[in-house]
């Protein structure tokens, strides 16, 4: 409805400066991250970048395309990583509504949340049981390789090179058959640049 378009209400018609645009873009992006976070899919990402440009397209002064595509990546990076940072949080949230609390109670299951961080070890194993067979390919494109892959890939890299040396050992920063970029790192930032430019 008309009435209910955004850009009719302060402070649309005026414009966003690029701060403002910033924070409600990483806002935008949040619940869809959850998702993929959480289960592997985001089934409410289209909704979340429909939002996002709304706000996009109201910033003032206005943003070219590859500005906007540029805080679209930017938003989902940083969107993911506060998530990252708050799981046990996240994971209160997921649970009060699994459960159907109403907005109320999942306001307060994040605020009392007694491991916002998730760092403790009934976390962690509250995690591993709930989740089973670990994070979906989506979220592992986006996310990248777990520290532990990234550990295992190393070693084994180490081993080549001290194969093919005859026993030396020589590091050289990069990863494997020495690119500067690995697979698993090239992945996400494709996958973020992607988002951008489906749905800008």
């Amino acid at each position: 409805a008309p009435e209910l378009d955004p850009r009719r209400a302060w402070p649309f018609p005026k414009g966003l400066d690029h701060d403002s645009v910033d924070r409600l873009a990483v806002v935008s992006l949040a619940g869809v991250m959850a998702e993929l976070i959480e289960y592997g899919t985001g089934e409410g990402g289209f909704a979340d970048l429909s939002q996002l440009q709304n706000i996009l397209d109201v910033s003032n002064p206005p943003m070219t395309d590859d500005e906007q595509q540029n805080r679209v990546r930017w938003a989902s990076v940083m969107a993911i990583t506060t998530l990252r940072n708050h799981q046990g949080a996240l994971e209160a949230l997921v649970e009060a509504m699994e459960a159907g609390a109403p907005v109320g109670e999942c306001i307060r299951a994040i605020e009392e949340c007694p491991d916002a961080q998730g760092v403790t070890a009934e976390f962690a194993a509250k995690q591993a049981a709930r989740r089973g067979d670990g994070p979906g390919w989506l979220e592992r494109i986006l996310l990248g390789p777990s520290r532990q892959e990234l550990e295992e890939r190393e070693q084994k890299r180490r081993r080549r090179v001290a194969g093919s040396r005859g026993g030396e050992s020589e590091e050289d920063g990069r990863g494997e058959g020495g690119a500067l970029l690995s697979e698993d790192e090239v992945l996400p930032l494709a996958a973020i640049s992607t988002l951008g430019f489906l749905f800008l």
